[in-house]
C-alpha cells in the first residue's frame, strides 16, 4: 500500500517536471500494482461475500 504513495508523488513529480516518459512508466507500474492488490485482496472478499450469498437458503 504504501507503494501506491510513493508511485502518487511520482506521478505528480513527473507530470510536473514535463517528464513524460517516467510519468508513462509509474502509471504503468501503479496499474500493475492494482491489479496486483485486486487479486490478492479484492477477488477473495468478493468470494467470499458469493458464497456467503449463495449458501443462504431461500
Amino acid at each position: 500500500m504504501f507503494f501506491l504513495g510513493a508511485n502518487a508523488l511520482w506521478l505528480v513529480y513527473s507530470w510536473r517536471t514535463d517528464q513524460g516518459s517516467l510519468f508513462v512508466q509509474t502509471a504503468v507500474l501503479t496499474v500493475i500494482s492494482l491489479q496486483g492488490i485486486w487479486n490478492r485482496l479484492g477477488k477473495p472478499v468478493l468470494q467470499a461475500f458469493n458464497q456467503l450469498f449463495e449458501d443462504l437458503p431461500s
